[in-house]
């Protein structure tokens, strides 16, 4: 069934935001739809809304698009990162909409070299800041001969900068462990 499109409200109390309810999705099967007509109001009705925290459409020939709309209700600017935490997607598009009619286009997936990516990071990453009061229309298009599962999270630069650091301070570890065990392990062997 549709619904209207929910709004994603960024506050300066919240540093983590999960898109997945505030997503609407659309199947493209033949995999022809251009941004300009998935942008137009005439295609907003095709759109469904989510009601699950990740969205995850199988394995799909289709091309899907999604569709989120956020606010910035802060006095001030915020630099955002959109996380999708599943790097097997092949080809992501990332489209962003701002209400004078300016857009945004980023490329990321494991079939694209990482050369040509935005941001390195192990999973797709997209980069962007948003005017004090400001409302901007996100879109992906997501095509993948994997399945086709969309973890979305929204993070402020910072928090999201912060967990990058940590997860790298984990991994680290685990990795130091890892070779002091197989330098222990060869010194008993010989």
């Amino acid at each position: 069934c549709l619904f209207s499109q929910p709004i994603l409200h960024i506050s300066s109390e919240q540093n983590v935001y999960n898109l997945g309810r505030h997503i609407q999705a659309l199947e493209d099967r033949e995999k022809n739809l251009e941004f300009n007509k998935v942008s137009s109001s005439e295609q907003s009705g095709q759109f469904k809304t989510s009601n699950h925290e990740v969205l995850s459409f199988g394995y799909s020939n289709s091309a899907i698009w999604t569709k989120a709309v956020i606010k910035n209700d802060r006095s001030d600017q915020v630099s955002l990162v959109l996380e999708i935490a599943y790097p097997l997607l092949e080809r992501v598009e990332f489209r962003l909409q701002t209400t004078g009619g300016d857009s945004i286009r980023q490329t990321a997936g494991s079939a694209i070299p990482l050369t040509d990516s935005e941001a390195k990071n192990r999973n797709h990453v997209f980069h962007f800041s948003m005017k004090a009061g400001e409302e901007v229309e996100l879109y992906l298009r997501v095509e993948s001969s994997t399945a086709i599962v969309l973890p979305l999270t929204l993070w402020k630069e910072s928090a999201f900068s912060q967990k990058v650091n940590d997860e790298y301070l984990i991994l680290g570890m685990y990795y130091g462990v890892l070779v002091v065990m197989i330098l222990y392990n060869l010194i008993l062997f010989f």
